[in-house]
């Protein structure tokens, strides 16, 4: 997702509600994301289709398309997943977003369409366990680490318009720009394909966790 960086770099955030950053921006409508990843979808797989792989890799050339074709699940309408098991967290990871992002179809737009483009081409050839694990952290960073703020232009100052999520974690918030070094420590933002695989995240154990929250 390294190309979301700059598209939504004026208008992000960082929350440092220990973790990471925040994206910010109005346009368009939800209709223009939508269509725009249905007509990215791949096309629907062949009659002749062999036996789903059990690990979504890459693979080269002509088997690779044979084997995505085979892997592709058309369920509902979702033309967009490799894996069945992804439907849940995907869909999950959509409702963060649609909450977190709300009417602000521009960022909830690039943060869906990177994240449907790493899951579709698989440049790391992660195995469908750690995708799932990925699609979690990605709902867990919208959910808790993005916060929708507004710019009153007389005055300079963001309006937050924190969610339910922030309220319960409990966590601090303070907006304080667009923080560019934390914001490449984010494995599924900061790779490009090609790279070798991303290490497992670390995850860090707070020892309290505060009430208070500043808007």
């Amino acid at each position: 997702m390294a190309q979301l960086l700059p598209a939504v770099r004026s208008h992000a955030f960082v929350v440092l509600s220990r973790p990471l950053s925040s994206h910010r921006r109005n346009f368009a409508s939800a209709a223009i994301s939508r269509n725009a990843l249905e007509r990215s979808a791949p096309p629907p797989p062949s009659s002749a289709v062999s036996a789903p792989s059990s690990s979504c890799t890459a693979a080269p050339s002509g088997e690779r398309e044979r084997e995505s074709d085979a892997c592709f699940a058309q369920k509902d309408g979702e033309k967009t997943l490799p894996c069945p098991s992804l439907r849940r967290p995907y869909r999950d990871f959509l409702r963060a977003c649609a909450k977190t992002f709300g009417e602000d179809f521009e960022a909830r737009f690039h943060v869906t369409r990177q994240m449907t483009q790493m899951l579709r081409g698989n440049p790391f050839r992660l195995p469908t366990d750690r995708l799932i694990r990925e699609l979690k952290d990605a709902s867990d960073f919208v959910r808790f680490h993005i916060v929708q703020a507004q710019l009153n232009p007389d005055t300079g100052a963001y309006r937050a318009t924190p969610t339910d999520d922030h309220i319960r974690k409990g966590d601090v918030i303070e907006l304080s720009g667009y923080d560019a070094e934390r914001m490449q420590k984010l494995p599924w933002l900061s790779r490009k394909p090609g790279d070798s695989l991303p290490p497992e995240p670390t995850r860090e154990t707070s020892p309290r966790q505060s009430t208070e929250a500043k808007f």
